[in-house]
This record gives structure tokens, C-alpha cells and sequence, in this order.
């Protein structure tokens, strides 16, 4: 912190010489100490409560206006120091200073060095001496041998002060200023916007990334790459714009490790019908591929390449064609000046006024000049280069702020080696919202590996898949909660009890193979009831005797079968037998083994279940 010392007016009284027509030596011996706070004022003339006076001092002038002073005590007093004052060697008070708060604190075992770096406003600092002491600790110039600060690069760049950088901070700094080098040099690797290579991470702020075609019949192409090798091809297709939301169709293609691309995803701009391989269908029907169409397929193609037949020539008429294009060129490449290629063509060149110009003979022998830039339109030509390079975009990475086309071209994100990532992620204040992906998965051969994902990112940061596609298989796999046409397709997720799925067949079963329950009727009887599923009767009676002949309640047109069942205790074994019946009586006769005999039961509860039509 900076002191303000005050000189008093015996002090300037000191420096003026006798004939007062200059200025003469002064030397300062001794530091007088005080533990009062005072209000130095330049007609003072000694220290308030002064403790001591210090005459181990030592001293030397720094600047013409600026001195180093160093007052040394080793001895065992003990005392505060809020002001202090400047003694001459005749005891004149040379300056003074004060403070509210203590400057320094001695105690007895410390020994106390009080340092002052004081510079002066009118004041010749080479007019003072000091005592002839050999300790002095001099602020250090570009001059003179002393103290001085080591500080960080930052603050050395912006102060004005002595202080010094260690060799570290001047690597520091010197690889600062490689890279300011560098950075000029960049220039030179701005992206062009014609087009080029982007080698990095790209970030789009606030921005719109558009793929711009500029007409309908053009491709709009995002690819994702490995070692420059196409694996994933997104695209708005070049399908002509007829109205009506017509063309320009988004499709999601696989690239096979041979090159070859198969469609993995379409979508119609006009109607939204989404359609994706025989793997995983949506729309029902195979569409004609490599897999199933040429000859024999019954593909009659309405263009070829989007040309319609009129658009080609006959063989005939070719030759033709050549030879009226032939005598064509002849006729506007000759020329008068010079013999180039069997007189075909000549020129010839001036320098005109500073001004470098070639000639040359059109067809109707009329001159056609070109004029090349003189020195002023080179050095303005330079400067307008200057100025656009300053707005290019860094090839190795980088932000663009708003909104960017590229008109009839390609964005092709590459990954140097298979294992690692292609990305393109949309971003809402830097937070991520969705990635479209050809991930690390290891490209092993057989087009295994560079799979497709498209991910969404929740507030939280957390990832969820939203569409995986194989390159290998072209197997598209979808969250359970996929819709098609705004409903969501029945899987093994929301199949089953309360899922409204409507089945044609059941198990492979028709619905004709049932009955419904609006055909079933069932109604009691005595002792018993009936079911009657159209003229199939079934009748079941529980009866106390079950034994010899039973009325039956209902009149049959055919008993097919009749089941009787006896009731049994441990006591008892037996089994029963049909005797007869005659459509609505039925007779059972019931036996069993005693002791090694055959015996015939006369009564036994039971049931009797009748089968057949009615």
C-alpha cells in the first residue's frame, strides 16, 4: 500500500543552498518512531511522543525523484509504530508521516527492518544522502540491483510497476504469443463457404443447420462416414415439387461395407405414410428393392434417373450430333494471332499502362480483350481477401452463430477409425434434446458395426433410445410406445386381457370353430339342468337312487351317450352299468365284489349325465 508522506516546510528549508539559488546535499541519519496516531502537517518540526530514534539506517536513490530507505533495530525494545518521521544529520525534521492503525509491531526477541520506497512530485531525490551502513534493499529497476515482486502473467501484462515474472511465466507468455502466431496463421484454415472439410467438433448456437437445395430435382444429404467410407445416409429425396406437399421425401438409408445402400426408413412429405424393410413393415407390402425387381419383377419405371424417355437420343441421330458440335468448335476457337495447335488458336499479350491484357479473334474476326488487375486492384483484391478470411470458419472445430446453409451440397459427418461415435445432436440453450447417431459399435465385417440410433434426452441428462436401426440386418427396433398413423401397433407390450386387440383368427382358429354364448341355453330341471348349444342337448341329474329305470325330463331325438356315476363310501366298491334307453328313459344296473362274489346294488346315489339331440 502507498504511504503519503508529508515533507515539512524546515525540510524544503533544507534543501535550498545558502545563496537559495539552487539546491544542496541533505542527509537523512535517523527514523524517529511513535506508537500515537498523528495528522502530519508540514509545519512540524518533531514526533509526537516519540519512543526512540533509529540510526542504523541505510538508503539509496533509485531515481531522480524516487529513494529507497531501510531502518534496522535488533535491539530488545518492544513498541508499536503508527507514525514515523525523517531526521537530517543536524536534527531537522525532514517528513513526517501518520496512521491510525499500527504500521509495525516490534517485540523483544524480533528485529524490526522498516523499508520506505518514497517518490517525490518537486523534489530532486540526488540531492539526498544517507548513513554509511551496508544493508540497503532498493526497489529494483531496469538499472538498478534490488527487491522486487514476482508476479503471474496476467497482471504483469497490464501493470506499470517494477515487478518481475519468473522463467515459468515467461514460457507462459512466449507460448501465449506462439499461439496469438498461431492463431494469425489460422486464417489461412478457415472453413471455405463454398464448401470444404470441418475437422472437429461443430456447435451451431441459437441456429438453425439447414440443407438447402436450390430447386426441386436436387438432393438435400446428411452422411455419416468412417475413414470416409458412407455408412448412414439421411436424406430429403429429388422427387419433384408438384404441389401440394408433393416431393422432396425424407429417407434413412444403410450403407453396406461394399457401398451398397439399402433404405432402412421413408416417409412421404405429402401423405406421411412411413414405410421400413420387410424386417420390420409398416404400410403391409414389400417394396420393390434390389432384393426384387429387374427382370421378371414386372417393374415398369416411369423415369430412369428422373428422366423420362424423351430425354434421350436415339443411337442413330448421335453421330449426327458429334459432328454438327465438331464444326461448331471449329468455327469459335479460330484465330489469327500466334500458331497454337495447327493454328486452331492464338493470342496476344500487352502490357498497357500498367496493365497486363490478352487479345484473342472471335469468330466473326472481331478482337476480344481480357484485362488482368494492376498493382492497386491486386493490393485491394488482397485486402477484400484479408477482410473474408476473417469470417471464415475454423476447419478444426468451432461455434456458428445463426443460422447455416449449404446450398446443393453435402454434410458429412466422418469418424477416423470404426469405435468411435458420429453425431448430430439438437441442443436447447446448450442443453442436449436429441442426437441422431452412427455409434462405436466395431465394424468387424459382414456390415456389422456403425449401427443408426436417434436418442432423446430428458431435462435430467438421462438418454433414451427412440430409434435403433442394424446396418448389418436393417432391423428396425422402436419403444414400445411407437405409433403408426397416430395409434399404436399391437406387440407383445400391450397384447392380452383389455387391450381391444380385434384377432381374426385364435391360435389359428376361426371364429366359426366356436359358439358364442348368445347360442348357449341353460335351465333347470328337477333334481338336475339342461344346456342346449343349438340341438345339442346336454342334461345332468343328481339323483338319491340312480339304480334301475329313471324318467327322464326332457324328450330326446338321439341319446348318443349316457354316463352314470355312483356315489361311493370306504365300504363300498362298485360300478354301474347302461342297460337300455328309448330317448326319455334311461335304466342303470350297479354291482359289486363281496368276499370273492359277484352282488348286484338295488339302491345308490349318484349322477346321470345325458348326451345327444333335441
Amino acid at each position: 500500500m502507498a504511504l503519503k508522506i508529508t515533507i515539512t516546510d524546515a525540510g524544503r528549508a533544507a534543501l535550498i543552498n545558502a545563496n537559495k539559488s539552487g539546491t544542496q546535499a541533505i542527509s537523512i541519519v535517523s527514523v524517529g518512531v511513535s506508537a500515537t496516531a498523528i495528522t502530519a502537517d508540514k509545519s512540524q518540526t518533531n514526533l509526537p511522543d516519540e519512543i526512540k530514534r533509529i540510526t542504523a539506517i541505510s538508503g539509496e536513490v533509485t531515481a531522480v525523484d524516487a529513494i529507497h530507505l531501510i531502518a534496522k533495530d535488533d535491539g530488545s525494545d518492544v513498541y508499536t509504530i503508527k507514525s514515523f518521521a525523517l531526521y537530517l544529520d543536524d536534527g531537522t525534521l525532514f517528513a513526517i508521516y501518520g496512521q491510525s492503525s499500527p504500521i509495525l509491531e516490534k517485540s523483544a526477541a524480533a528485529m524490526l527492518l522498516l523499508q520506505l520506497d518514497i517518490r517525490f512530485v518537486d523534489i530532486d531525490a540526488t540531492q539526498i544522502q544517507f548513513g554509511n551502513l551496508d544493508f540497503v534493499n532498493p526497489a529494483a529497476t531496469e538499472k538498478t540491483a534490488g527487491v522486487t515482486r514476482l508476479t503471474e502473467l496476467g497482471e504483469a501484462e497490464q501493470s506499470v510497476e517494477n515487478i518481475a515474472v519468473s522463467p515459468v511465466e515467461l514460457r507462459r507468455y512466449a507460448e501465449k504469443l506462439a499461439r496469438q502466431a498461431d492463431m494469425i496463421a489460422a486464417l489461412a484454415t478457415k472453413f471455405d463457404k463454398a464448401g470444404g472439410v470441418i475437422n472437429g467438433t461443430t456447435s451451431i448456437n441459437d441456429g438453425i443447420l439447414q440443407l438447402n437445395k436450390s430447386r426441386s430435382g436436387l438432393w438435400n444429404t446428411l452422411n455419416f462416414a468412417t475413414s470416409g467410407a458412407m455408412r448412414w445416409s439421411v436424406v430429403s429425396d429429388d422427387s419433384a415439387e408438384t404441389g401440394n406437399n408433393v416431393g422432396s421425401d425424407f429417407h434413412i438409408t444403410r450403407i453396406l461395407d461394399n457401398g451398397k445402400q439399402i433404405f432402412a426408413l421413408n416417409i412421404s412429405r405429402a401423405t406421411g405414410l412411413v414405410d421400413v424393410p420387410a424386417s420390420f413393415q409398416v404400410g403391409g407390402v414389400r417394396p420393390y428393392s434390389p432384393h426384387n425387381d429387374g427382370e421378371g419383377s414386372g417393374l415398369n419405371a416411369e423415369y430412369w434417373r428422373g428422366l423420362a424417355p424423351n430425354y434421350f437420343t436415339p443411337q442413330s441421330s448421335t453421330d449426327a450430333l458429334v459432328n454438327s458440335l465438331n464444326a461448331a468448335i471449329d468455327r469459335r476457337i479460330y484465330g489469327d494471332y500466334g500458331i497454337v495447335n495447327g493454328g486452331k488458336r492464338g493470342f496476344a499479350a500487352y502490357n498497357l499502362n500498367g496493365r497486363v491484357a490478352f487479345c484473342s479473334k472471335n469468330a466473326d474476326g472481331s478482337d476480344d480483350w481480357v484485362w488482368l488487375p494492376n498493382a492497386i486492384e491486386l493490393q485491394q483484391l488482397s485486402d477484400t481477401v484479408s477482410a473474408l478470411l476473417a469470417q471464415k470458419f475454423d476447419k478444426a472445430g468451432g461455434v456458428i452463430n445463426g443460422t447455416t446453409s449449404i446450398n446443393d451440397g453435402i454434410l458429412q459427418l466422418n469418424k477416423s477409425r470404426s469405435g468411435l461415435w458420429n453425431t448430430l445432436n439438437f441442443a436447447t440453450s446448450g442443453a442436449m434434446r436429441w442426437s441422431v447417431v452412427s455409434d462405436d459399435s466395431a465394424e468387424t465385417g459382414n456390415n456389422v458395426g456403425s449401427d443408426f440410433h436417434i436418442t432423446r434426452i430428458l431435462d435430467n441428462g438421462k438418454q433414451i433410445f427412440a430409434l435403433n436401426i442394424s446396418r448389418a440386418t436393417g432391423l428396425v427396433d422402436v419403444p414400445a410406445s411407437f405409433q403408426v398413423g397416430g395409434v399404436r401397433p399391437y406387440s407383445p407390450h400391450n397384447d392380452g386381457e383389455g387391450s381391444g386387440l380385434n384377432a381374426e383368427y385364435w391360435r389359428g382358429l376361426a371364429p366359426d370353430h366356436f359358439v358364442a354364448n348368445s347360442q348357449i341355453i341353460t335351465y333347470d330341471v328337477p333334481n338336475g339342468h339342461i344346456k342346449k348349444i343349438n340341438d345339442t342337448v346336454e342334461l345332468h341329474l343328481t339323483l338319491d337312487n340312480i339304480i334301475g329305470t329313471t324318467q327322464l325330463p326332457y324328450n330326446f331325438t338321439r341319446i348318443d351317450s349316457v354316463i352314470p356315476v355312483l356315489n361311493r363310501d370306504t365300504s363300498r366298491a362298485g360300478w354301474c352299468d347302461v342297460e337300455d334307453n328309448n330317448l326319455n328313459t334311461v335304466t342303470i344296473s350297479a354291482h359289486m365284489m363281496s368276499h370273492g362274489n359277484l352282488d348286484s346294488i338295488n339302491q345308490c346315489s349318484g349322477s346321470i349325465s345325458v348326451y345327444g339331440k333335441g
